[in-house]
């Protein structure tokens, strides 16, 4: 028995040997087949995600929820309202979230409402008229006292009346009475008192509304249609605060002569639930200290002016301004919201802009979502801006500035004059902040950052997905499908972002005094063009200065880092699966070393001992390989 046990007669087998340790790789990075590399997720993200460095999970980016009555854009990127295909007419109006248009008011509510003092009546018999019962409004209107409520019956009333007392007046609704301007005046004008209109049609007339001087307005469920100049026009301090209103149709006066459907000119006007539909010149516009607040408003298919000006949703100058609370603005021309000069701030949260046309005129065939310039100031919490030509977000010139987080820019396509459809610009002095925010399937250039004095910050933001140009101008067809691009002098930082799925090239610096900061960022999967060329991750270009730090770069087509006739410091980082990880030409010199204080020369190209080169086809570039012509 012992024998059985202890096998007598053979020698012991030898004990087997352990496996060898997987390699421990520090938090943070992962195992590849050549070593370790700084985590991320093993493949792309979907839409409303990026690839984070330093996790193997998918992070969430852009707008985290769309408001009420908003769906997700087709894309995955941002959200589009949800509204009728076909502009509402007569006295119905859209509602955010309906596919159908719904009445404005209720005709069949009880009528005349309680409390009613006077009342208008067009149809009533002279013999019925007495000190309370009329057949005009400016009949009653000079008989009642302050503090009165005048009831209007169905009819059309031609009539321009002035209030002269605080007083209210309700219509049986907006589709039964009408009360229509004469040419040259306002159809109702409040200088200087409190009143409420509601259940009316303003038709014609020089204005709908004129409020002035102190006046405090009030306006439920009325319909503003076919005014010159201004549906609603506040005036000089006084305040309209609007709710279920409709202004639509708003007409110029004259040929050339500046319109909106609603004017703020140093006074405040608050809409609500409200539509303003198609305007000539421009949908909404203030100045001069004014402001306007939209909450959950449909700036709808504004158009030119009979002289082809025009086409805006919103414009905003001198100390004005625009917020816009989960609104839409949909279909405007040229330019969706403008702002320009110092203290003008325009505001979008959980908004969005989509569908802005091209200005159609010969040589100015481009549009823009949102162009800040002049010292004016934008900030974007949630919004989307899709489906343009030319620019999504522009902040040029004049020390304009913005703040963008949480927000998407998508779908940018090619103007008819340059053939660009930069998803973000910002240029000339001008500075901008982005964070946790998307700039995808631009046509370029995701991001393009220009002249000296442009400074751009982005953090943990995704620009993915760039389009080649089909050409236009100076731009040849094909070109681009970059991510980010700064030029003469400008100053960019990205930091702890994604640069990912671009053509051509994902970064740029070009033209000696730009430089380009890349931290923490991952910069990925660049493609070449057709006859094989470009597919570069990190570039430098003509004296423009790269600064990598913390960053991957990884399965790029063409040349991880490239640097011809532009120099950098590269530390900390990896350059993995790439074609060439590295090239310098035209008299840019690779250093190996830390550079300390002596990167002084602009054609110097220091990589610190602590970048990593790994499974690279080959690790350094030999004689001279093309580089894209940037515009």
């Amino acid at each position: 028995m012992l024998c059985l046990v202890a096998a007598c007669g053979d020698d012991p087998a030898p004990p087997a040997e352990a496996p060898p340790d997987e390699p421990a790789c520090p938090e943070g990075e992962m195992a590849t087949p050549e070593g370790c590399a700084i985590a991320r997720p093993a493949g792309p993200c979907p839409a409303g995600t990026r690839e984070a460095l330093g996790s193997e999970a998918c992070a969430p980016v852009g707008v985290a929820s769309c408001a009420d009555g908003f769906e997700a854009h087709p894309s995955g990127w941002g959200c589009r309202p949800v509204l009728p295909t076909a502009a509402c007419a007569g006295a119905t109006r859209e509602i955010l979230g309906r596919s159908g248009c719904a009445p404005i008011g209720d005709c069949g509510a009880a009528f005349p409402p309680a409390g009613t003092t006077h009342t208008v009546d067009a149809a009533l018999p002279d013999e019925a008229v007495d000190a309370t019962h009329f057949k005009s409004l400016a009949a009653a209107l000079a008989a009642a006292p302050s503090g009165a409520t005048i009831a209007v019956e169905r009819g059309r009333y031609a009539e321009s009346v002035r209030l002269t007392k605080a007083v209210t007046i309700v219509g049986r609704c907006a589709a039964s009475v009408v009360l229509e301007g004469s040419a040259g005046a306002a159809v109702v004008t409040v200088s200087d008192r409190a009143a409420s209109l509601r259940g009316v049609t303003l038709a014609g007339g020089s204005r709908g509304l004129r409020a002035e001087g102190t006046a405090r307005v009030t306006l439920e469920d009325a319909l503003f249609e076919d005014n010159a100049i201004a549906g609603i026009d506040a005036f000089d301090g006084a305040e309209v605060d609007a709710a279920r209103v409709v202004v639509r149709g708003t007409r110029e006066e004259s040929r050339g002569a500046i319109t909106n459907g609603v004017l703020a000119d140093a006074a405040a006007v608050r809409l609500v639930d409200s539509v303003v539909a198609g305007a000539a010149d421009a949908g909404l516009g203030t100045t001069g200290g004014g402001s306007l607040r939209l909450e959950r408003v449909i700036v709808r298919n504004t158009v030119p002016r009979s002289d082809g000006v025009g086409g805006l949703a919103v414009r905003a100058f001198l100390g004005a301004k625009v917020e816009l609370i989960e609104s839409a603005v949909v279909g405007a021309r040229g330019a969706a919201i403008l702002g320009g000069g110092r203290r003008t701030a325009i505001v979008l949260e959980r908004s969005s802009v989509v569908d802005t046309r091209l200005d159609d005129r010969p040589g100015l065939q481009t549009s823009t979502g949102i162009s800040i310039q002049d010292g004016a100031a934008l900030t974007l919490s949630g919004a989307t801006v899709a489906d343009g030509f030319g620019a999504g977000v522009a902040v040029r010139k004049g020390a304009a500035s913005a703040s963008i987080d949480r927000s998407v820019v998508v779908n940018i396509g090619a103007d008819g004059v340059s053939g660009n459809g930069v998803g973000l610009v910002v240029s000339d002095v001008s500075r901008v902040e982005m964070s946790d925010s998307a700039v995808v399937a631009a046509t370029l250039s995701g991001v393009m950052v220009d002249l000296e004095g442009a400074e751009l910050t982005i953090e943990r933001s995704i620009v993915a997905e760039s389009r080649r140009s089909p050409g236009g101008g100076k731009v040849p067809a094909n070109s681009g499908g970059y991510a980010v691009i700064v030029n003469r002098g400008a100053v960019a930082t990205v930091r702890g972002s994604t640069l990912v799925d671009v053509q051509d090239l994902a970064a740029a610096a070009a033209v000696e005094g730009s430089i380009l900061r890349i931290e923490r960022t991952l910069v990925a999967r660049t493609k070449s063009d057709a006859k094989d060329r470009f597919g570069h991750g990190l570039v430098a270009l003509l004296g423009g200065r790269l600064l990598v730090e913390g960053a991957t770069v990884e399965a790029n087509a063409g040349v991880g880092l490239l640097f011809d006739r532009g120099g950098g410091v590269v530390r900390d980082s990896v350059v993995l699966g790439n074609a060439i990880g590295v090239h310098a030409q035209e008299g840019a010199e690779l250093i190996e070393g830390d550079p300390g204080d002596d990167a002084t020369d602009p054609r110097d190209v220091w990589i610190s001992p602590d970048t990593r080169f790994i499974g690279n086809a080959t690790r350094v570039g030999s004689g001279s390989l093309a580089v894209p012509q940037l515009f």
